[in-house]
């Protein structure tokens, strides 16, 4: 083998390795009941835990496909459970379809819904902030600074604009469903 066919198999394996989901010591252990188990647990679907456990062909192991596909089975009982289905979409991760019941997707969306509105408030009360300081630098600038009227227009302007935008946000804010168990934020 000439110098370079090495440098060339070399960067593969490292870069076959760096990608591996799973070690060659897990594929050694071959508890496949356990990785299936592990990967149902974690919501992954059977193609994806499939294609990870296949990294083992990379290290000459052959997994156990059907102790895998028990293991993942049992794992996907926990993983399907409604307050996990909840707490997934409370923290904004997709519904990936893999449990397919009604009261699973049910409980996603009731989290996904409430995650989505507390993103939104948090939007609005960011930009509500940033809207206060424009607002006093303005302030700031028209009272101390000398100005001739087109400057002195410009920034009356701008600040009409972040006024009427900054009610608007408000009102908006105000509209928003109140989220059971937190405390609303009152600003001005």
């Amino acid at each position: 083998m000439n110098r370079v066919s090495l440098t060339l198999g070399m960067v593969l394996i490292a870069l076959l390795s760096g990608c591996s989901s799973i070690s060659q010591q897990q594929c050694d252990r071959g508890d496949w009941f356990d990785i299936g188990f592990d990967h149902g647990r974690d919501g992954y679907s059977l193609s994806r835990g499939k294609d990870i456990i296949y990294e083992c062909l990379e290290y000459s192991i052959r997994p156990n496909l059907a102790d895998y596909q028990r293991g993942h089975k049992e794992g996907l009982k926990d993983y399907c459970q409604s307050e996990n289905a909840f707490q997934l979409g409370l923290r904004g991760e997709r519904y990936n379809g893999i449990c397919g019941t009604e009261e699973f997707r049910i409980a996603w969306q009731q989290g996904y819904d409430r995650y989505t509105l507390t993103q939104r408030r948090y939007e609005i009360n960011s930009r509500l902030n940033a809207i206060d300081s424009q607002l006093k630098n303005i302030s700031y600038r028209l009272y101390t600074e000398e100005l001739d009227s087109s400057q002195r227009k410009e920034l009356l302007h701008q600040r009409h604009r972040l006024e009427h935008e900054q009610d608007d946000l408000r009102q908006e804010r105000a509209l928003l469903p109140v989220i059971p168990g937190s405390s609303p934020v009152y600003r001005r």
